[in-house]
């Protein structure tokens, strides 16, 4: 996450392998695609449908309310509709100025919007940028669709458009509702977090059948025993002062109908703290709300503050489909960040010693230039 003075400076994510993103008015709004790739404008800048083979999202700008109204899982034998039921799929929410503001709060106009086939990782993709304004606040949404894959990725900007600082706190960067009418047959996945301590049961895929009053808090900062491997704990658990991004859980979940065994996962990227609430969530079903929870700071006039990039996919079948779909779309889109020039320069920090380690039993004082030295001295060998 970034903040800058520039109103819609839109970042170059190399460590992503994501492209620049085109500002709002940069191309009339116009249908693209690349391979099965596509999207298609509707009836203003701000409505668009886009999608593969694999995936539809349906984004509507209407009556001053921004929400999906359709997300479709096609990788099943019939394509799925997952947006269910009358409660509005918002695509964002935040607190400005300690009032909680979301894509279905109404007041929103469409300042912009336009499509273009682009590069991510060395490969054609489209992408859709498209621009939500009201007085004195925009928020820019982001959408890459990958070709050939049942994947898009998004991110959201929050833009002071006014000529004073303002509040900009709890901001989220994946806001999306579905599966409401087919709760009780879905099961909720997570996996548990990266633990050295002993006897921790770290990346553990633990399971919980949805109810239709199931409501979990997921905060990075949770504790790991009792919290983590709790998978039928419901609310929020107790936190630590200070926790690594994925020591807790692993920044990927997903939701599957256990009958029909289609399903959709959502991943993200951020070092920090990060939290995420599924199932009830502001009262209604099927929930899951991405929000930056320490997150709270006086945004200048005219600056953006950029959020961490998401992702949803779908897949049909069990989990290894579910793996090998991600792993296809990793191998083919961000392949780039494993250039020779990337990976020699980012130096190694663990807490790994060179005596009696309190965990591993093994440690001493934290040596990390030997650390290095024993790295790369193995790799020669």
């Amino acid at each position: 996450m970034s903040m800058r003075r520039a109103w819609l400076v839109l970042p170059c994510a190399l460590a992503a392998a994501l492209p620049c993103a085109l500002t709002a008015s940069a191309q009339a709004a116009s249908p693209r695609t690349s391979g099965d790739a596509y999207a298609t404008p509707g009836a203003n800048d701000c409505t668009w449908t886009m999608g593969t083979a694999g995936v539809e999202k349906v984004v509507i700008l209407s009556s001053g309310s921004f929400t999906m109204t359709s997300l479709k899982n096609k990788t099943a034998a019939a394509a799925v509709e997952l947006v269910q039921g009358r409660t509005a799929s918002d695509e964002f929410r935040f607190a400005w100025d300690g009032s909680t503001l979301r894509g279905s709060s109404g007041g929103w106009s469409c300042a912009g919007g336009s499509a273009a086939v682009v590069t991510a990782g060395g490969e054609n993709a489209v992408q859709v940028d498209l621009t939500l304004a009201r007085s004195g606040v925009s928020v820019v949404k982001h959408y890459l669709v990958y070709p050939s894959t049942a994947v898009i990725r998004e991110w959201t900007e929050y833009v002071n458009t006014s000529g004073s600082g303002h509040t900009l706190a709890s901001p989220s960067y994946l806001e999306q509702r579905m599966l409401g009418n087919d709760v009780a047959d879905v099961d909720l996945r997570y996996m548990t977090g990266a633990r050295i301590d002993p006897g921790a049961k770290s990346y553990t895929i633990k399971t919980k059948a949805l109810s239709g009053g199931y409501a979990r808090e997921f905060d990075s900062y949770d504790l790991f025993n009792g919290c983590a491997t709790d998978a039928d704990l419901t609310g929020a658990c107790a936190t630590r002062g200070f926790n690594e991004t994925s020591a807790t859980y692993i920044p990927w979940f997903s939701l599957q109908n256990r009958r029909s065994s289609d399903g959709v996962m959502f991943g993200f990227d951020h070092h920090g703290r990060w939290r995420l609430n599924a199932g009830l969530v502001d009262g209604a079903q099927t929930g899951v709300s991405m929000t930056l929870p320490s997150y709270s700071a006086t945004v200048a006039a005219g600056a953006t503050v950029t959020m961490p990039r998401a992702f949803t996919a779908m897949w049909s079948g069990d989990l290894d489909e579910m793996s090998n779909r991600l792993l296809d779309w990793q191998y083919r889109y961000m392949w780039d960040l494993t250039r020779r020039e990337f990976y020699a320069d980012v130096r190694l920090v663990g807490e790994i010693g060179n005596g009696a380690h309190p965990f591993l039993g093994i440690g001493g004082p934290y040596d990390p230039a030997g650390l290095i030295q024993k790295v790369f001295g193995y790799a020669d060998h």
